[in-house]
This record gives structure tokens, sequence and C-alpha cells, in this order.
């Protein structure tokens, strides 16, 4: 099977957390199925410009993005936080490699029309799972910063969850996985939506594009205990494994028939 899994807070801040999500990749990857994980890193991008002097501002859940912003969320987000990640997966056996979502041209933005203006503050216009395919070739998995390369040759901040959606409707995914410490989704949800939006874990905003994926998991995080998905023998149905007794949160969107749609 196919996995899009999206990490975000408290599996970027605490390294207990940040370890066992690591170990959870590293043994759906030794399952047999393709993982592909993308982050944000918000928590962290704010403390970052918190000591540069600078103040976060946001409107309806988005960043106001300047290019001072801009070029620190490069830095953070493409940086330290995604090699934490990579390092993280890769202390249990598996290879990682990083990248943000500009590498290659994975990920193509536009600027998000809105008012005010909110700078480079971007929208998934196109993805090319190209290099993703040849990186699971190799045996490893992507994991995928979120900032992409604007056509203007610009990098835009881009929602982390809507570019977690665009990479499952890319990849033609199995299934999404949001992984976060925000209790704010509750399930299961069983009705099929003919144009599904994706479920955020993480309030506001949540991602606009249709979902080709199966399945959507929402799995919340408790202290160093996680939950993780893993195929069947047959690899047509997941199960939950767990080494913990914590509950989690999850979502499921009926998986129907898959349809074709433009990520």
């Amino acid at each position: 099977m196919r996995f899009v899994v999206k990490l975000g807070g408290a599996a970027l801040e605490d390294k207990k957390i940040l370890h066992a999500c690591g170990k959870a990749i590293a043994d759906l990857v030794a399952d047999g199925n393709q993982v592909a994980v993308v982050h944000g890193g918000g928590v962290q991008l704010t403390r970052t410009l918190a000591a540069m002097g600078k103040k976060s501002e946001f409107i309806s859940g988005l960043r106001i993005t300047d290019a001072e912003t801009r070029d620190a969320a490069l830095m953070v987000l493409a940086g330290r936080v995604n090699k934490s990640l990579v390092a993280a997966i890769g202390s249990h056996g598996q290879s990682a490699v990083g990248l943000s979502g500009g590498d290659g041209h994975v990920f193509r933005a536009r600027k998000k029309k809105t008012n005010p203006d909110l700078g480079f503050v971007g929208e998934i216009a196109a993805m090319d799972p190209k290099w993703l395919e040849a990186i699971w070739t190799m045996g490893a998995v992507p994991v995928i910063s979120s900032i992409a390369l604007g056509f203007d040759g610009e990098y835009y901040n881009i929602n982390a969850d809507e570019m977690a959606a665009a990479c499952a409707i890319g990849t033609k995914a199995d299934a999404l996985v949001f992984l976060t410490d925000v209790p704010g989704v509750k399930g299961p949800w069983k009705k099929r939506r003919s144009s599904p939006a994706v479920c955020s874990p993480n309030s506001t905003p949540v991602a606009k594009p249709s979902l080709t994926a199966s399945n959507v998991y929402a799995f919340f995080l408790q202290k160093q205990h996680l939950y993780y998905l893993t195929s069947s023998p047959r690899g047509s149905t997941t199960e939950r494994r767990s080494w913990s007794h914590e509950r989690s949160t999850e979502i499921e969107i009926d998986p129907g028939s898959r349809e074709e749609a433009a990520p």
C-alpha cells in the first residue's frame, strides 16, 4: 500500500514522540508499504521569528508571510525540522530523503488570493510525483517540507495539510494519515462525500482539493504513545497496532471507487 503521512504539532517538537513517529514510519516500510511524509513546523517557525525579534501574525489560521518570514520558513522547515525527521526515521534503520516541496518541482505553487494580502502564502497548483517514485524505487522515504516553488520563481509558504492532500492525490495514495497532538477531529466518519475536503486535525484551514486517496485517518498523539497503521497480509485493508493503550481519534472516509482528479 501507499501512504502519505502528515506530521505536525508535538510530533515535531517532542523528541520522544518524534522517535515514536520515526519508528512507526520505518515499520510501515518494513511491512512492504511505500510512505511519503509531509510536515509543517509552525511552532518552530514562530519561535525562530520571535528570536529574530519578529512577531507572528495570522489571519483565518494563515500566517502573514513577508519576504523575511518566508526566508525564515525556508531555513526552519526545509532545514532543521526536515533534517530532524530524516534523522528520526534513519535512527530505526530506514533510509529517508529530505526535500522541500520546491525540489525537483515536485510541487508548484501559485500565490493564494486573499483579502487582505498575506504575502508569500501559496496554494498547490501542480504536483509531479516522479521524484517521489524514484525515491520509493530505491527503498527510501521522501520527507517533504511544506514550502513550494511558484511559477514566478518565488518560494511560497504552504499549509501542510493542503500539501499532504495534494501529495495523496498526485501519488494516488491508498491512505492519507494525519498524526497530531490537537484533538480537533472526531470520528469515525462513514459517509462518502462526492467532493470531500481533507479533514484537517489542525482546525482551520482545511485542504480544498478533492481527495482521491481511499481513506483519511487522524491519529491523536498522547505523550510518547502513538498508534500507527500497517497493511494486512492481503494488502487490501489496514489495521491499528500500538505499543500503548492510549486512545486515538480516527477518521475514515468510506473508500468507494477511486476517481481521477487533478492535484
